[in-house]
Parts: structure tokens; sequence; C-alpha cells
């Protein structure tokens, strides 16, 4: 087999009913290069493995499986560096998990010809379309900025992780330089795009080219207040993390999107008196954002006046 140009790292835990939709968004792929795909199976307790088989038997050029049979992730354990980075043999890194999936056959070329075309980008991510899976509809088109820099990104993870190509070097020295895995973060995607905001830059496609699985319950959705209240810290802790070490002038950013967002959950869980506290701290700290996003605090805010004037603890 060649070498491949490009790694798919595929993450795998209980996607049967997904799986072949994500792997057909893989093999569908048009491309002038070779690919392969590194798919890891967290010990599922359903027939995803069984499925990742089908594909390597049919594609056993394409598929390269690691099948765990204790599951990592609860044993806290990283799955991307430890385990798939140092078997990736593409020059480029494409990342999907197996709930997602790939809707456009060009994607992989398109994002292999810029960064070809552009040796001093790290990564380049396209759009994606949303897919709420508890009432089985598509959402909107989501992801993109003008400008993807260190600023844009702390302010709003417009970057998602399906949509992405990466030089596999970046990575390396991303995980060299900073060593996430001995910090305990909660995500390991966004450090890595604020680094290479931080230290590179970032190309942006203007076109969608894959579907994002919007679940009731995951890391960065959850319908309890102290999950996403820790996401937002671990969010802040990590961005806190980049600031000092590559932009110490965007650290009063960092807390300001920080102060915004648990403002936003409180608000969101019925926690009105947190919430007013919180909108009154950005008041007095004097904190300004977009037009779009103040006129959204505020009329939070005056929604949270309310139910406290109903409730009579204003």
């Amino acid at each position: 087999m060649k070498t491949p140009t490009v790694t798919i790292c595929n993450l795998v835990y209980n996607h049967e009913k997904w799986l072949r939709r994500c792997f057909d968004g893989f093999v569908m792929q048009r491309t002038s290069f070779p690919f392969e795909v590194l798919s890891h199976d967290d010990a599922s307790t359903d027939g995803s493995a069984d499925i990742i088989r089908e594909y390597e038997a049919r594609y056993p050029d394409i598929f390269r499986p690691i099948y765990q049979t204790e599951n990592q992730y609860s044993k806290g354990r990283g799955i991307f560096i430890p385990i798939l980075l140092p078997k990736v043999r593409g020059k480029y890194i494409a990342l999907c998990e197996g709930d997602d999936y790939w809707t456009d056959p060009d994607k992989l070329q398109m994002q292999v010809d810029f960064l070809e075309s552009h040796p001093d980008y790290a990564m380049v991510y396209t759009q994606t379309r949303s897919y709420h899976e508890s009432q089985h509809r598509y959402g909107r088109v989501r992801g993109g900025a003008a400008t993807t820099d260190l600023r844009t990104l702390i302010d709003r993870n417009c970057i998602y992780t399906q949509t992405v190509v990466m030089r596999r070097e970046a990575v390396e020295r991303y995980v060299a330089e900073v060593a996430p895995q001995e910090r305990g973060w909660r995500m390991g995607d966004y450090p890595m795009w604020l680094y290479f905001a931080a230290t590179s830059k970032i190309g942006f496609i203007e076109r969608p080219t894959a579907v994002y699985r919007l679940l009731a319950e995951s890391a960065s959705h959850s319908r309890s207040f102290d999950k996403m209240i820790g996401f937002v810290e671990s969010t802040a802790e990590v961005s806190r993390f980049m600031v000092q070490s590559y932009a110490p002038e965007l650290e009063a950013e960092v807390e300001k999107v920080a102060l915004r967002e648990r403002f936003i959950i409180s608000y969101k869980h019925g926690r009105y008196a947190e919430a007013r506290e919180l909108y009154e701290e950005i008041v007095r700290r004097g904190y300004t954002y977009s037009s779009h996003d103040s006129r959204a605090l505020r009329r939070r805010y005056f929604k949270t006046r309310l139910q406290l004037l109903v409730r009579g603890v204003w």
C-alpha cells in the first residue's frame, strides 16, 4: 500500500446506528492521493466493532482499525494523542467521530490543495450543517469567521472538528510544546485550534462539507447545569494557558468571555438570581461585546428581572 497523504482519525464508541453513514462519507472521497482511516473502537457494547470489521474487509487498503477490550475514556486516558497520533502515516490529519459524517466527496482534495498551496497554514476547516438528533431535523449551517485568529477563537469556537484537516507536523509540534495530555483539560480539539491560531495560521473554506450531530448529552451540550459550568471553566482554563503563553495582551478577553458564558448558562437553566449577579458583574467591569451579543445579553437580563419580579425576589 502506498503511504497515505491523509490519515482520518475516527473515534468510535457505541455509534452503531450512525457508523455506516460516517464510513460512507470517507470512502466516497474523490482524491488524487491515497488516504487511510484509523478507526478506534473504545470497547463499544453495541455492534460498532462489527461494522468496523465489515468495512475493513471491504476496504482493506483504507481501514486500519484499533479495537479496545477496555474502555479507555472511562479510565481517564486520552485517545487521539497517545493512541492514534503515533500510528498516523499521513502528512495531513483529518478528524471525524463516528456519529458525525461528511457530505462533500471533494472535501479532502479541496483541503489538501489549500494546505499544499499555503505552507504557512497549520490547518484548514469548512462549514458544517447541524442535525438535531432528538427532533430528527437538520439545522442551520455553522462554523467559520471572517478571520480565524486567537481573539476570534477565544470569543467563540467557530471550528467544528469533523471539518478539519491539519498538518501532522503542526500537531506533533503542539504536543511537544504544550504537553496537553498532562494538563487534564476536558476537551482535546479546542486547545489545538488556539495553539495553531497563536503560532501559525488557520484557513477557512466557506462551504459545508459535513454534518454535526447534536445529541442531548455530550461534552459540550448537557442538561446538567454543573456539567455546562464545568465545561465553561475548562474552556477558560485552556484559553488562559494559551494567552499567558503566547498573547498576554488578551488575558482580559478570556475573563470577559467566561463571564458572558456563565451568565448565559445560568439564564438557560433558570438560575435567575445567579444570572442577575453575573450580568451586574459584567456591567461593573465595563465589559463590552459585539452589538449582537450585547442585545442578546440585555434581552436575557430583562427576562431575568421579569422572572425574579414574578417570584417576588428582585
